[in-house]
């Protein structure tokens, strides 16, 4: 076996050449690469390697020597989970900005209208979402985080994205569990769900063993937290909702959602606001007769932009299906036919003409498979308004749609302030 040109441990100075889109700093030598946590451009630092490969490694700073301009006077240590964090916010829009734009450049052949990068309000304090592992530290349960690029659990440091009734909830859980069990019973608790609403209202599950439950102390105890209105037991092939006060509902746009415990939920709801009232404007100016939600989860987008269009919509979850139909009554949209598949072929059971339809595409990170593709340039709908949480998928499957149609507007939005993700927006006419 080759013996590696370095070793975990090895330790030397280096200066940061760029910013990869993964939001490493990159050291670039002669025919290897360094890739390190928490170094911004032109910084030097005493750095160790944690993994190493036959062409590049891995590693993290042991001392700053010198510092970026760029670098916030607040140092934050979740560089894991949020590796800008410790980058000053003008500066992660202008290299998010820089990045997309000229990953666009390399990849589209035809025009394309770019819209620069807007950033989000909130920079901190937004997820409305969180789910932690949980482990043992010194007899107590904690939150944990896993180290990026190995299996290492730590306790989580990255509270600070969450939205402070998350917080709270969490602190008051693990105060909980570590009160009413002993050490050797905390085994049983493996995994933390927290999600909230702009009312401040939680929902919670802790993923247990299969043979565990709860006291009634416990569930007492837990019923007695005002915000908590619905508590999910979940074990290996079972979810039990244990405390059922009322349904989770979240307000976005005036519109009101019903979301469940593991439902796909935009989760920075200022960002979402604002790309969705631009899709709402795009949508009033096509005025087509149908509106088709493809990857609809549970209905948000096509209930909020619905401009009296009949609405078709699919997802291969079921649940998300049922979700999407309970949030159509309860904001008293008429129009609407879902479907629980992930073939494009489905929305032909409503619609034979698709002159006269705006079709949204809304896909998970892997992006349209070939199949829907190949659908989409078939029947060829008169728009297209593809929003998208991977822009390297988003960019792969604009190459196949630009023979046949034009983008009018593509623009990225930061979604997830301090983490190198980019959520995107591209409206397409046909040619």
């Amino acid at each position: 076996m080759q013996k590696l040109k370095y070793q975990v441990g090895d330790s030397f100075e280096v200066q940061c050449n760029e910013l990869t889109y993964q939001g490493y700093g990159a050291i670039r030598l002669e025919n290897y690469s360094l890739f390190i946590k928490d170094l911004f451009p032109n910084e030097k630092a005493l750095i160790k390697l944690d993994s190493v490969f036959n062409n590049y490694a891995f590693g993290s700073v042991i001392k700053h020597l010198t510092t970026s301009p760029n670098r916030n006077n607040t140092q934050f240590n979740c560089v894991d989970s949020a590796p800008l964090v410790n980058l000053n916010y003008k500066a992660q829009i202008e290299f998010k900005n820089q990045y997309f734009l000229n990953l666009l450049k390399r990849n589209l052949k035809n025009d394309f209208n770019y819209v620069d990068f807007q950033g989000s309000s909130k920079i901190f304090n937004y997820r409305n979402k969180v789910v932690y592992p949980l482990f043992i530290v010194r007899n107590k349960l904690q939150i944990g985080e896993i180290a990026s690029k190995s299996h290492d659990l730590s306790i989580a440091n990255n509270t600070i994205q969450n939205q402070k009734i998350i917080n709270k909830i969490i602190n008051q859980v693990l105060n909980l569990l570590n009160q009413q069990y002993k050490a050797f019973e905390l085994k049983n608790f493996k995994q933390l769900t927290v999600r909230c609403n702009e009312k401040n209202q939680v929902i919670l599950a802790i993923k247990t063993s299969d043979k565990f439950t709860f006291s009634p102390e416990f569930m007492d105890k837990l019923n007695q937290i005002e915000s908590l209105i619905e508590f999910y037991q979940l074990k290996e092939n079972k979810t039990n909702l244990l405390i059922n006060k009322e349904p989770l509902i979240i307000t976005l746009n005036d519109k009101k959602f019903m979301i469940s415990i593991d439902g796909f939920f935009q989760i920075n709801l200022n960002m979402a606001s604002f790309i969705f009232k631009l899709i709402s404007k795009y949508n009033l100016q096509f005025n087509t007769k149908y509106l088709i939600d493809a990857f609809c989860g549970a209905g948000v987008i096509s209930q909020i932009i619905n401009n009296n269009q009949i609405i078709v919509g699919n997802d291969i979850v079921q649940s998300s299906i049922d979700t999407a139909k309970l949030n159509a009554k309860l904001n008293k949209i008429d129009n609407t036919n879902y479907y629980q598949t992930d073939n494009f072929e489905s929305f032909q059971q409503v619609i034979k003409d698709f002159s006269d339809v705006s079709l949204i595409l809304d896909p998970p990170r892997a992006g349209i498979d070939q199949k829907s593709i190949d659908w989409i340039l078939k029947n060829k709908p008169k728009y297209i308004t593809y929003m998208s949480c991977d822009v390297k998928t988003l960019v792969r499957d604009l190459q196949k749609l630009e023979q046949s149609y034009k983008v009018q507007h593509i623009q990225g939005f930061d979604m997830f302030p301090n983490t190198p993700h980019i959520e995107a927006l591209t409206i397409m006419e046909l040619k």
